[in-house]
């Protein structure tokens, strides 16, 4: 899998975005945190927000609603490992190249 450049865009009307063409994701991480406060069901905010992101690279094809269900899945059985490879971004690093194979 192309390695990907990940970009935090708080200025975007959505949550994130993918561009495949560019190979780039964007995350709106103010807008991320603030539904991740609205939302009683679902508290991952930020972090939804990029494994959404990473499914769509992944499965370019799939379906909105079932990209849904599977970050809705992945959230709440993501391993430490993988919290801590994403958390850079939480941690709010403008741009990080995605090294993992995917």
């Amino acid at each position: 899998m192309p390695a990907y450049s990940r970009k935090v865009d708080n200025k975007m009307r959505d949550y994130g975005d993918i561009d495949f063409d560019k190979k780039v994701i964007r995350i709106n991480k103010k807008k991320s945190k603030k539904w991740s406060k609205k939302s009683k069901k679902n508290k991952a905010g930020v972090m939804d927000t990029i494994l959404h992101e990473e499914i769509h690279r992944k499965n370019p094809r799939m379906k909105e609603k079932a990209v849904r269900k599977k970050t809705k899945r992945q959230t709440k059985v993501i391993s430490k490992k993988e919290a801590k490879h994403y958390s850079k971004y939480v941690a709010g690093r403008k741009t990080q190249k995605n090294r993992r194979a995917g």
